[in-house]
């Protein structure tokens, strides 16, 4: 039996994503909002707007073989234009999509945008996305358009792909919203990992600052910066 299978959306498949999109929108988005608000969408998610987003090599579809079931856009750390058409929703295909364009983020960001309509924004939440605050804007005849704006800060980690401690530390760092090679620079020139009972007492000591604060948090000494410790 032939995989589903994501990979990057080519030229040639435009005016199918386009298809997709707009159907879905027509279909979906009119249960929730106003014939004005869906103009609006339909206008931002043009036949030309994904036209330059696949000549970008930021667009994504699923399915089989030829076959596109769903499509979804990546820009930076912000997914968007994530679509599944009509007949194969709720199925686990957009669930999968969402799936690996957050995986394709997390390599180089620590979290993950996107705005979400109103159909949609459940989905979101159920994927782990918080609400950083509801918009409303305003379209033809004074419409208004609502939909909200997320973020997901925690994922799990990929074995498969940070199967070294260096790169787990790394990740781990960079989730954070840091940079690894600048972190690198600050952290003392010698850490020290401690037993439990020898970690306690030297926090018993007073004579140590918890700095960093990667895994169990790494403490400098405060009479000499160079020198660290952390729970073994």
């Amino acid at each position: 039996m032939e995989q589903l299978a994501i990979k990057k959306a080519w030229l040639n498949q435009t005016d199918e994503i386009n298809e997709i999109v707009s159907e879905t929108i027509k279909e979906i988005y009119s249960k929730y909002y106003s014939d004005e608000v869906v103009d609006f969408f339909l206008e931002l998610h043009n036949r030309d707007n994904i036209h330059n987003d696949i000549l970008d090599g930021n667009t994504y579809v699923i399915g089989y073989g030829d076959a596109i079931l769903g499509t979804g856009t990546i820009k930076q750390n912000a997914i968007s234009r994530v679509y599944v058409t009509l007949g194969n929703q709720h199925k686990g295909i957009g669930t999968k999509l969402m799936d690996y364009l957050e995986k394709e983020i997390i390599k180089d960001y620590s979290h993950v945008n996107i705005d979400a309509s109103l159909p949609a924004a459940e989905f979101y939440r159920k994927r782990g996305y918080e609400l950083l605050r509801q918009v409303e804007n305003s379209v033809a005849n004074g419409k208004l358009l609502s939909y909200s704006v997320m973020r997901k800060r925690e994922f799990d980690i990929d074995l498969d792909f940070y199967n070294a401690p260096s790169v787990l530390v790394r990740k781990e760092i960079e989730l954070q919203g840091l940079d690894f090679d600048e972190y690198q620079t600050k952290v003392p020139k010698k850490v020290y990992l401690l037993a439990d009972s020898l970690f306690d007492t030297m926090l018993a000591k007073n004579a140590s600052t918890l700095t960093f604060d990667v895994g169990g948090g790494i403490y400098v000494m405060n009479h000499d910066g160079n020198l660290g410790f952390a729970k073994g």
